[in-house]
């Protein structure tokens, strides 16, 4: 389970400076006063009045990961505080202000010793239930019901040492513990929701965990995950001078989705931000007997299709910073390109993305000097990541390193420990004051060659259904209208796509193969339907092979085909040990 921030952090985060808050934060001099369970909970009710209403003001002029903090340490004062209004209706058959903090529980107040399952220990212990970017807003609620639960079980236990239990009947303590039991817990949630709910009107990030802020879904370009981030800004002006690494980041968006070499002379290639459909994924965390790399492990997960938007809550959330976010698909899933798409999409003044294609970089260096070599190349600079941190002004970094699985081939096993290192990177940087988000992506067949981090997020790419096959396409034949018109050729239609199977599922190579592969005379439409798919397969690859010999190496032979195909090759349907292109199997 991943660490939150306790309630006494969060008071201490909040800035309270009241004798309770003392007291719970531990920075009380002197005596503890004799208290009662009412002064705690008078505090407890005050101190999440104040923080609500100075909430926005407390805001104001902090920077992404500042914000996300007071955000949480909010989240956890709620929880509390929701918990002890809660209590006051209650009908229980007794006072509340009989309820004296023992000698034991001041010892634990003063901080001399924790007494583990105390109340108050377990009142200060508790954290931000539910702020977490793989659940629902239901999910969260329920998650808090849960967590008021063992608050209430820590509370009976409190009451049973008490002078106020020994004069309660049987009949009393039954209805007293029935009460705490089973109805405090959910009225506590119902509390909670109605004050997260006030929130929501005033601070953007509540809206968006509930997932009520005001959006329109776009199911391409993940420009709604730029226009949700801008909605959320810690920062509400683009900074006057963007950042180098940014600037270059976006130019990205306004490059074809293949160079042009590669494609028949006239014909138009759809920009990256014009071509990229949002895919659907699979999210879930790691903990025991998980196996990311096993179909039948993803199989148990619902997909998703609102990929923009569960970015947008992990790039808020207090997670994102703690341990990296692992991105898995099969090779043409989209994987290095959903990478620059983001790079290209998130909001400068909040956020600095910085993207390392890991085979470009370094196989033997630290995550470091690896984040360092790719600065250097995107942006002719040497910069010292320390260097970088500053010069962001306040902006978060986001490290994407992208293509794990081709540094395992490149250094072996040794370094199967990469995302602990990772999680170990994170932690350093936070504790240092220059904190960062961290993704990883990786081919999902060699997900078991490495060791996740307890508790990590895993998102796993899916194959391209109808509807985004048609998307593509429409996209694709939009941009080449004039380049078919003049060579009397007739738009790929969805249909003979579709009838390829699992060729077209893979969006960001095969799909983009068989539409240049039709491109040609209409080779798909005019019968060659009927080839099998590993037939099919080895003619996209030697007809890509033979238009590179006709432009650059004529009279040569056949060369292997360029790197960018041989990395991505999906899994060749003929499931040969070793498939035409050379590359090897499971390429």
């Amino acid at each position: 389970m991943r660490k939150g921030i306790s309630y006494a952090d969060a008071v201490r985060l909040l800035g309270q400076e009241s004798t309770m808050a003392k007291v719970l934060t531990g920075t009380l001099v002197g005596a503890v006063p004799v208290l009662s369970l009412l002064d705690v909970k008078d505090e407890a009710v005050r101190l999440a009045g104040e923080a609500s209403g100075k909430l926005r003001d407390r805001l104001s002029g902090l920077n992404r990961y500042d914000r996300t903090a007071r955000l949480e340490a909010a989240q956890t004062v709620l929880v509390v505080a929701a918990f002890f209004e809660a209590l006051g209706e209650l009908p229980l058959p007794f006072d509340p202000e009989e309820l004296r903090i023992t000698g034991t529980e001041q010892v634990t107040l003063a901080g001399a010793g924790a007494i583990k399952g105390s109340f108050v220990d377990s009142l200060k212990a508790i954290g931000p239930a539910g702020f977490r970017a793989d659940q629902s807003y239901a999910d969260m609620l329920q998650t808090i019901e849960d967590c008021h639960g063992e608050l209430a079980a820590a509370l009976i236990r409190f009451i049973s040492g008490l002078a106020v239990r020994d004069r309660l009947d049987a009949t009393e303590w039954a209805r007293a513990t029935t009460a705490i039991e089973e109805e405090l817990p959910e009225a506590s949630r119902r509390k909670f929701e109605e004050l997260h709910r006030r929130l929501a009107l005033d601070v953007p990030e509540f809206a968006l965990w509930q997932q009520m802020i005001d959006r329109q879904r776009v199911a391409t370009g993940l420009g709604e995950l730029e226009a949700l981030l801008t909605q959320v800004a810690a920062r509400t002006r683009t900074p006057e001078h963007r950042h180098t690494l940014s600037r270059a980041h976006r130019a990205v968006l306004d490059r074809p989705i293949a160079q042009s070499g590669e494609v028949p002379s006239g014909m138009r290639m759809p920009t990256l931000a014009e071509a990229y459909v949002n895919p659907d994924f699979r999210l879930a965390e790691y903990g025991e007997q998980a196996d990311p790399s096993a179909e039948w492990w993803w199989d148990k997960v619902e997909p998703s299709d609102d990929i923009a938007g569960f970015l947008a809550r992990y790039f808020t959330s207090p997670d994102a910073t703690r341990m990296p976010l692992v991105v898995l698909g099969q090779p043409g899933a989209g994987k290095s390109v959903l990478t620059k798409i983001m790079a290209g999409r998130l909001p400068d003044g909040d956020f600095l993305p910085v993207r390392v294609p890991l085979r470009e970089v370094p196989a033997d260096g630290t995550i470091q000097e690896q984040i360092e070599a790719a600065v250097r190349e995107a942006t002719g600079e040497r910069l010292s990541w320390p260097e970088l941190t500053r010069s962001a002004d306040g902006a978060l970094p986001v490290v994407m390193l992208d293509g794990l699985d081709e540094l395992l081939q490149a250094t072996g096993i040794h370094r199967s420990d990469y995302l602990s290192r990772v999680a170990d990177f994170q932690r350093r940087e936070a504790e240092l004051g220059r904190p960062a988000v961290v993704l990883v992506t990786t081919r999902t067949a060699v997900a078991d060659r490495m060791r996740f981090p307890p508790g990590c997020l895993t998102i796993r790419l899916e194959p391209f259904k109808e509807e985004q096959v048609r998307r593509w396409l429409a996209v694709w034949n939009a941009a080449n209208r004039d380049y078919f018109t003049a060579r009397g050729l007739e738009p790929l239609p969805p249909e003979t796509a579709l009838a390829q199977g699992q060729l077209a599922s893979q969006p960001l190579l095969l799909l983009l193969m068989l539409a240049l592969y039709d491109a040609d005379a209409n080779a798909l439409q005019r019968g060659e339907t009927g080839l099998g798919q590993a037939e099919l397969y080895e003619r996209l690859l030697t007809r890509f092979a033979r238009r590179e010999v006709d432009k650059h190496h004529s009279g040569s032979r056949i060369p292997r085909p360029p790197t960018l195909w041989r990395r991505s090759c999906a899994p060749c349907p003929s499931r040969r040990s070793r498939c035409s292109t050379g590359a090897g199997s499971g390429s």
